[in-house]
């Protein structure tokens, strides 16, 4: 008699450790949500020519660089763009989509001296840019954008 109720008490208290707490998964979305920082990205874009095997900050100056040789290429090629004997800072928000397109979404000037289809142009030469493959946070394909200032100093 004893050792029944010594092992049904070993049994019933025993269920407790075996019994496993259900998750929450409005919580552990939650927690999921919180937990990562929606304003950084795993990869930034990456254009064909960039080196495939680049980490984050390599990739960064790469995009960088090669956006920025298009935007002096193209001013140069354009140096028939009327503006105003001044130096001015133009600053443009890109967006990459998913699809790996690029396009400005919008621009700002300090003198506001450009013409309307400068915007037009610039945007029509991205076709010239190297394959564009998107950002990357947690494995997934992601819209960008970035704001890319471009300083223009007219010499006439």
């Amino acid at each position: 008699m004893r050792y029944s109720l010594f092992f049904s008490l070993i049994f019933f208290c025993s269920c407790q450790f075996i019994d496993k707490k259900k998750l929450d998964s409005e919580l552990f979305l939650e927690n999921q949500l919180t937990a990562f920082k929606w304003d950084e990205l795993d990869q930034y874009p990456t254009f064909e020519t960039c080196d495939e095997n680049y980490n984050y900050e390599q990739n960064k100056i790469c995009f960088e660089s090669i956006l920025s040789n298009h935007f002096t290429e193209f001013f140069k090629a354009n140096n028939n763009i009327p503006l105003k004997k001044t130096t001015d800072t133009l600053i443009f928000e890109l967006k990459v989509s998913k699809a790996g397109q690029i396009f400005i979404s919008n621009s700002k000037s300090q003198f506001s001296i450009y013409p309307v289809g400068i915007i037009d142009l610039l945007q029509h030469s991205f076709l010239d840019l190297p394959v564009l493959y998107p950002a990357i946070k947690r494995g997934q394909y992601v819209d960008s954008s970035f704001k890319l200032p471009v300083i223009l100093n007219t010499k006439q």
